[in-house]
Formats: structure tokens, sequence, C-alpha cells
């Protein structure tokens, strides 16, 4: 009975050796050279030639599978002439293919080339931040302003948009923190939501004779803008068109619309039949009765004197 519990004792120890790995929860710890990493497989050099040309042949080889025609890729290799810009006139096409005039404006034509639109403006503060965009470039009329094409440019002071321009994108002109000047086209019939919002800098613009618009932030931020006449034409402001100007003076002489937009805003006004231009009013007729008042006595007493 020793003898047969003996070999089975030594049976199982032989066997527990052998198939140590299968057991459950046995995890033995794996050579670090039992399999080659990755990078050895990558580090196996290809046979190269021995001729001086070998590796300018295999980089011409490459560029050939990869562009069978040659040169560079397409996006790369577009020019001007071979892109046929769209009548919506993309904002983001312009750093691609706009063009410049020798004062730093950027402009687009148009597919069939009967009109321009500007897009931006790259130039420097030379002639003290005077943009004057002209009514015709190359011959061909400047008829659109881009959307945001003057945003956030703090180079220009003074601009001046021609009377050529009868559209002009939203946020034409916002935050263009420098901007103190703005001469609009003079048959402009609106002005965009935003175009002018945070233009701090602003202090003077005359709104255009046929302007029936003002959209939303128009002039919002533009804390030192002062008086603005509002032609008569003009039938719709927008929300917190002039929010935040708290320099301004709205003169609504030709505009009761605008005179009750600027007493539901607390804006003052100038001209108008506002609860403010009311208020003054009472305060003199006030004052001009409580003297007629105080000497009204002295004056009979005068009269009763000289019948006497």
């Amino acid at each position: 009975m020793k003898k047969t519990a003996a070999v089975i004792c030594l049976a199982l120890f032989l066997t527990s050796s052998v198939y140590a790995d299968q057991i459950i929860g046995f995890q033995p710890k794996q050579p670090e050279t039992a399999a080659p990493p990755p990078v050895v497989e990558a580090q196996e050099p290809a046979p190269q030639p021995e001729a001086g040309g070998g590796d300018v042949q295999q980089g011409e080889a490459g560029q050939d599978e990869a562009n069978p025609e040659g040169g560079q890729a397409d996006a790369e290799t577009t020019t001007e002439d071979e892109f046929i810009a769209p009548d919506t006139y993309p904002a983001y096409l312009a750093p691609q293919y706009a063009r410049e005039t020798v004062d730093g404006i950027s402009f687009l034509e148009s597919e069939d080339g009967s009109h321009l639109m500007i897009v931006g403006f790259r130039g420097d503060a030379a002639e003290g931040g005077r943009v004057v965009i002209p009514e015709q470039i190359e011959g061909i009329p400047v008829t659109e302003i881009a959307e945001s094409a003057f945003a956030g440019n703090d180079v220009i002071r003074y601009l001046s948009i021609p009377d050529s321009v009868t559209v002009i994108g939203e946020y034409a002109v916002s935050r263009a923190f420098n901007l103190e000047t703005a001469v609009l086209p003079k048959s402009m019939p609106e002005i965009p939501a935003g175009m002018f919002e945070g233009c701090r800098s602003l202090k003077t613009i005359e709104l255009p004779a046929d302007l029936t618009y003002i959209g939303d932030m128009a002039f919002s931020g533009c804390t030192v803008l002062g008086r603005v006449y509002v032609p008569a034409t003009v039938n719709h402001i927008g929300f917190d068109a002039f929010a935040a100007c708290e320099k301004l003076l709205l003169d609504c002489t030709d505009n009761n619309f605008a005179a009750g937009y600027a007493e539901v805003n607390g804006i003052e006004t100038a001209g108008s039949e506002t609860w403010n231009s009311m208020l003054i009013k009472m305060a003199v007729i006030t004052a001009v009765l409580g003297a007629a008042v105080f000497a009204a006595p002295r004056i009979i007493r005068a009269v009763r004197k000289k019948k006497k």
C-alpha cells in the first residue's frame, strides 16, 4: 500500500509540472524574447541597389503611383482661371481664390464676369487706415460686400462704400474696433444684422436717404456713436439694433416710428414727441406759468396805481 501511494503521488507531481500552464488562474511569465516585437520586422532593410541613382528612381516611381499624371496635387495646382466662382460667393473661398487690388482690397468675380464682390482687406495702415472701395475694378462694377468681409479688422479707421454696392452681408464690418467713420451707399435699402456690431470707435455715420430696414444688433456696442438722423423711410429697427450705445442721440424729426422705438428702448431722441421731450416741454411750460403767477399781482398793482 505504501509503495502504491508513493507511485500515485509521484505520478501526480509529474502531471502537475507538465500541465501547470493549463491550471485555471495560472499565468506563467512570458519570456521577453518569446515573440519578436514588430519593430524588428520593420527594421529589416530591404535590398538596396548599389548604383548611386537608385533612390531617385524609387522616389519618382512612388510619386507616379500617387499621382499618375505627374506634378502636384489638384488642390495645389488649381489656379484662379480654372476656378469657376459660384453666384453665391461663399466667403470661405476668399483666401484661396480672391484677387487683390494694389491697395489690398480682396475681391471675387462673378461666374459671368458681370460684377464683383469685396471679400476683405489685407492692406496696411500706410494711408491712415482709409479704405475707399472703388465703384469698379478692372472695368467691372463692384456690387456686393461679403458677409464678415471686414470683421475684426483693426487697421480700418475710415471706410467708404460706393453707391454701386447694393448688397451687403451680415456682420460685414463687425468688431472693427478702430473704425471711426463709415460712408454708406446713398441708395442702400437695408443695413444687415450686426453690420457695425462692436465697432466701439465709430463716432459718425449718415444713414442712406432710402433706408427702410435696420437689422438686429446693427449698431450694438457702438459706445461712442453720437447723433444719428433716422430717415422717414425707415419702418423696421431690429432687436438690440442700438444696444449699449451710451452716447447715442437719435434724430427722429421725420420718423415717428423711430421715435416710438427709442421711447420703448430708453434711447435719447431729438426732434420728436417722445416721453422725454414731453417732460422737457412740461417743465418749460410749468416754469413759464409759475413766473406768470408770481408776476401777475405786481402787474395788477402797477395798473391800478396808474389809474389813480
